[in-house]
């Protein structure tokens, strides 16, 4: 026995179907372009953030070549890789300050016995 469908539902069953179909390869794209703009957004966001990076150590690079001036122009010695040198260099500068105070010392009481 045969059962017999009303030709609404049938008719309503198809053109569904048919709207599916038709719809799948503009959805397929639509998935794929949206795909695409989020892995170029990533991208975007890994380039920024690695330009970031590489502008901090240009600014630490930068403070670090600036102190270095700054201990220069004030008379203190450049660091130096050995520490022998470093010390050898700041056991001179303190010995030949004794001796210049010394010599201030020595000639400030000669000019007050001259003077008295």
């Amino acid at each position: 026995m045969a059962v017999q469908t009303n030709p609404q539902i049938v008719d309503a069953v198809t053109s569904t179907n048919l709207g599916v179909v038709g719809d799948a390869p503009s959805q397929a794209m639509a998935l794929a372009y949206q795909a695409m703009s989020h892995s170029t957004g990533l991208a975007m966001e890994n380039a920024q953030q690695c330009q970031g990076n590489m502008q901090q150590v240009a600014l630490s690079a930068l403070s670090v070549i600036c102190r270095g001036l700054i201990d220069v122009k004030a008379g203190a010695p450049a660091a130096s890789s050995s520490s022998s040198a470093s010390s050898s260099s700041s056991s001179s500068s303190s010995s030949s300050a004794s001796s210049t105070s010394s010599a201030s010392s020595s000639s400030s009481t000669s000019s007050s016995s001259n003077n008295g």
